[in-house]
């Protein structure tokens, strides 16, 4: 028998229990490196990264007693930006170039946001989610791809 999960509870009804304080929240998280934006996005209910409202829900974890998190309070997330995790992790791109087989100016790429073929995204976040021991995937990750889905570096 399936056992129904609780309903999430909205964030800005978690704000208000909290009783933090708009001013506190944000300068808590700004300390976390997190911009007074994302908190007050977060309060309106527009999208931040996922990394952003989990140190958001962890201050107010920390301030109420209780676990907040993405499994308990509905926040609207976006993707990170494959230059969000190597702002994040500070990877070798070299490196994830060798590990990968996609070359280096592709990876240049996916940081600039440009498109690319699905082939090297795929053969790129597989190498990165080994290194890291998170899973990503086109999923969990906005890359732009280009029209062709085969690599031009590899053989036909």
């Amino acid at each position: 028998m399936h056992t129904p999960q609780p309903a999430k509870t909205a964030f800005i009804d978690v704000f208000r229990q909290s009783l933090i304080g708009l001013e506190t929240l944000i300068n808590k998280a700004s300390k976390a490196g997190i911009a007074s934006e994302s908190v007050e996005a977060m309060i309106v209910g527009n999208p931040v990264t996922a990394n952003d409202a989990k140190a958001v829900l962890t201050i107010l974890s920390q301030w109420t007693g209780k676990t907040w998190n993405l499994d308990t309070v509905l926040v609207t997330t976006f993707p990170l930006t494959f230059l969000d995790l190597f702002a994040i992790h500070h990877f070798d791109t070299t490196g994830l170039s060798e590990r990968s087989g996609v070359p280096l100016v592709r990876i240049s790429q996916m940081l600039r946001n440009e498109p690319v073929p699905k082939d090297d995204a795929l053969l790129v976040l597989q190498a990165l989610s080994e290194q890291l021991g998170d899973p990503y995937t086109l999923d969990s990750v906005a890359v732009k791809l280009s029209e062709e889905g085969k690599s031009d570096n590899q053989a036909p």
